[in-house]
């Protein structure tokens, strides 16, 4: 699956079945934003979630090309702008 080949609404709708929901998604994409960096313990901190969600949500993300692949000892690299998947996703009060 390739991110660039999707329309937005089919994007925010497979990244949103990823991390769960879209508040949960947000989030992931605003600490990335952020940070400048992808990083699955940092996310994995930030949001009190699990190991396995987390990585999850990671390897997700990888395949649509979003982020890199896990390079073992450093963070993943980024390969579309943070703004560029924010922008897929529609806007929510208090996040």
């Amino acid at each position: 699956m390739n991110i660039q080949n999707m329309t937005p609404e089919q994007k925010r709708v497979e990244i949103e079945k990823v991390c769960g929901d879209q508040e949960t998604a947000q989030k992931v994409f605003q600490i990335i934003k952020q940070e400048g960096r992808a990083s699955l313990s940092l996310v994995q901190r930030r949001l009190r979630l699990g190991y396995s969600t987390t990585k999850r949500i990671f390897d997700a993300l990888e395949e649509m090309e979003i982020i890199g692949p896990d390079p073992i000892t450093m963070d993943r690299t980024i390969l579309i702008h943070p703004d560029a998947f924010l922008l897929t996703l529609p806007e929510r009060e208090g996040v």
